[in-house]
C-alpha cells in the first residue's frame, strides 16, 4: 500500500500592482520586439499573470500602449527638468530640453516611436497619455518661448 503526501493547495498568484507591472513588462517587450511583438497576453505572462488578468486594467492592447507611452513621456520630462538649472541662459536651457530629447530617443527608441507615432490610433481616448503629452510639450514650448523673449531680434525678423 502506497501513501500519498497530499500536494499543498495552490495559490492564485496575486500581484501588488498589477497596472505598473503590466507597463514594465510591456515596456520590456517594447523594446526588444517592437510595438507588433507586445500584446496583452504576452505582457500577461511576463508579468506571471493570468492571459485574462490585464483585461482589468486595460480594455485592449491600445489602453496598454497608452499607458506606456504615457509613462515615456513622463521620463521624458523629468530627464530634461533634470538637466535644467536656474542660472541656464534661455538658448542653454532650449538646447539643454532638445539635447534631452534626443538623448531619449537614442536611448528608447520603441518607445519614442510609440509615443510620437501612429500605433495609438485614437490618442484623444487617454486622458493619462495627453495629460503626460502636453506637460512634455509645454516644457519644450516653455524653452522655445524664453528664447524668443531673450532674444527679440531675432523674433521680430521673423515676423
Amino acid at each position: 500500500m502506497t501513501t500519498s503526501t497530499p500536494r499543498p493547495a495552490r495559490q492564485s498568484y496575486h500581484h501588488g500592482n498589477l497596472r505598473e507591472e503590466m507597463i514594465r513588462c510591456g515596456r520590456e517587450i517594447l523594446a526588444d520586439k517592437g510595438v507588433h511583438g507586445l500584446t496583452l497576453r504576452s505582457a500577461a505572462k511576463l508579468a506571471g499573470v493570468s492571459h485574462g488578468a490585464p483585461r482589468n486594467q486595460f480594455a485592449d492592447k491600445e489602453g496598454l500602449l497608452a499607458a506606456i507611452a504615457a509613462e515615456g513621456f513622463r521620463e521624458l520630462v523629468a530627464v530634461r527638468r533634470a538637466r535644467l538649472s536656474p542660472e541656464m541662459t534661455a538658448e542653454a536651457r532650449l538646447l539643454t530640453v532638445m539635447d534631452g530629447y534626443i538623448e531619449f530617443a537614442v536611448r528608447h527608441p520603441a518607445l519614442f516611436y510609440l509615443m510620437f507615432g501612429p500605433q495609438i490610433e485614437d490618442k484623444e481616448k487617454y486622458p493619462e497619455l495627453l495629460e503626460a503629452g502636453n506637460a512634455s510639450y509645454q516644457l519644450l514650448s516653455g524653452a522655445v518661448q524664453d528664447y524668443f523673449r531673450k532674444n527679440t531680434w531675432l523674433s521680430s525678423s521673423m515676423t
